[in-house]
């Protein structure tokens, strides 16, 4: 407004520097919102896989202790995270202009988070990966359907953008969070229990395939 450009121009200007990498642009999440990097955004990823790290390895981090209450345990053991969660890490929040809402937005457009009930969000990227032997052993029963990539391994974060998109609203199959310890929830395994069928589907990521069980 200052210089006076036309607000359209100024989006699609903005629209056409995101599209290289050189602003980060939401034009239908956030019209009033630039980001002139995006470390902003990886700060925000980067402060939840720590505070999961500490409450993993509690010894490791003696001058930075971790809050105790029941939801870090929840975010810890199964990637839940609640509102609150989001709301003790301020960094980059600014009143009226970049709020937990709408980080909640771009992270849920990004395929990053699963809008649960009651103001939680999935985010299995948090969780540790299954070792092989246990992923063996999860997985020896049954005879899976085989996705191949043409580069011989996944492109890094596809197989956690895919379990957000299943348990989003969107098509609300249930990750298997009960199961323990080896029927479970991890970053490269999960298993779904699908609505009205009495089914479960184990996703499992094998480094350069998906497998379906």
């Amino acid at each position: 407004e200052d210089l006076g450009f036309p607000p359209d121009d100024v989006k699609d200007a903005l629209s056409f520097l995101s599209d290289y990498n050189l602003v980060v642009y939401y034009s239908t999440l956030l019209p009033n919102v630039v980001f002139t990097t995006p470390q902003v955004l990886l700060d925000k990823v980067t402060e939840l896989t720590e505070r999961v790290y500490q409450l993993s390895n509690p010894g490791k981090s003696p001058k930075h202790p971790c809050p105790t209450r029941g939801e870090y345990k929840i975010m810890r053991d199964h990637g839940i995270i609640s509102t609150q969660i989001l709301k003790d890490f301020p960094k980059h929040y600014g009143p009226g202009l970049f709020t937990e809402e709408d980080l909640v937005e771009i992270f849920e457009y990004l395929y990053i988070f699963a809008r649960l009930e009651n103001g939680t969000f999935f985010m299995p990227a948090l969780l540790p990966p299954f070792t092989p032997d246990e992923l063996h052993q999860l997985l020896k029963a049954s005879t899976p359907l085989l996705f191949h990539f043409e580069d011989s391994c996944a492109p890094a974060g596809l197989f956690c953008a895919l379990v957000v998109c299943l348990t989003s609203n969107r098509i609300r199959w249930k990750a298997r969070h009960d199961l323990d310890p080896l029927m479970g929830t991890k970053s490269n395994a999960v298993c779904f229990h699908i609505p009205g069928l009495r089914l479960v589907i184990t996703l499992a990521d094998s480094f350069n395939q998906f497998e379906v069980h």
